[in-house]
């Protein structure tokens, strides 16, 4: 992510144009939201993703400084989809990890219900075989 905060600090450094600034900070907002999704991933499920957002920030970066507004457009335009992409990609990993969870701990709530079950019989058999022998 270095040449992406390069380019945000040159975009910054050099000053922004008419209607620029705005666009810049949309810029620093999708750079500060791919940290964020980035720190979400600690699987490393979608590190690709978030370095194809890298380079459609440094190159939408790269066209804020050259005034090229049409492909700027188009560059914010695909990483705005690509961080909704990944953060969408992470809630469902974050769901399946939840419901994995849920299914192991339901697995051994059932476990134990049947050891407890399987006890039970054992002592009604006990106290049976003990009711015929008289005591």
């Amino acid at each position: 992510w270095g040449p992406v905060l390069a380019l945000l600090l040159l975009g910054l450094a050099a000053g922004p144009a008419f209607g620029s600034k705005k666009k810049q900070e949309q810029i620093a907002q999708l750079t500060v939201k791919a940290e964020e999704l980035q720190a979400r991933d600690a699987k490393k499920v979608v590190t690709q993703e978030i370095g194809l957002l890298r380079a459609w920030l440094a190159e939408a970066q790269a066209y804020l400084v050259e005034d090229e507004e049409d492909e700027l457009k188009q560059a914010m335009d695909r990483a705005t989809a690509q961080a909704r992409l990944i953060g969408a990609l992470l809630d469902q990993v974050e769901a399946e990890d939840a419901a994995r969870k849920a299914h192991e701990k339901a697995d051994a709530r059932e476990k134990q219900v049947l050891e407890t079950r399987n006890e039970a019989f054992e002592l009604e058999r006990k106290k049976s075989a003990l009711e015929k022998e008289g005591l």
